[in-house]
């Protein structure tokens, strides 16, 4: 079973929050190696148990991939959105990527951002992304 990425799970070195901006690049470095670390059955088993395909997410993580730059979207329900959509461009890449997904999927202007918790999984941004898919095509 794969461990959930969470922002208590890291412990920053003093050096480290003595630089400015270094603690997101520490911190995103540690989540870049979690992520390509982790295997693709595994990954692929972790949503499948919640029921979902991991196939039928991949465009939504490539999005989330693609702004926040991470090296791989070898993300898996439990981690954290804060974790998820953690950037250097203080927010800006995540705003980005919101904004793409919103628009991919039909969903009204900042409702996901509304309903984006930074401490809630991945699990529920998915489910809500998926869930507005659905009403939307009806």
């Amino acid at each position: 079973m794969l461990k959930p990425i969470t922002l208590d799970e890291f412990k920053i070195p003093f050096w480290v929050r003595l630089l400015p901006f270094s603690k997101y690049s520490y911190i995103k470095k540690r989540i870049n190696n979690i992520i390509i670390s982790r295997c693709d059955h595994e990954v692929e088993d972790a949503w499948r148990e919640v029921g979902i395909s991991y196939g039928r997410i991949t465009d939504i993580l490539n999005i989330i991939a693609k702004y926040c730059d991470w090296k791989s979207i070898k993300f898996i329900p439990s981690d954290e959105c804060s974790c998820v959509f953690m950037d250097y461009d203080l927010d800006l890449g995540a705003i980005v990527a919101i904004s793409e997904i919103e628009e991919s999927y039909q969903i009204k202007s900042k409702q996901l951002y509304e309903h984006l918790d930074p401490n809630s999984k991945l699990l529920k941004l998915i489910r809500f992304v998926l869930g507005e898919l659905k009403e939307g095509v009806c």
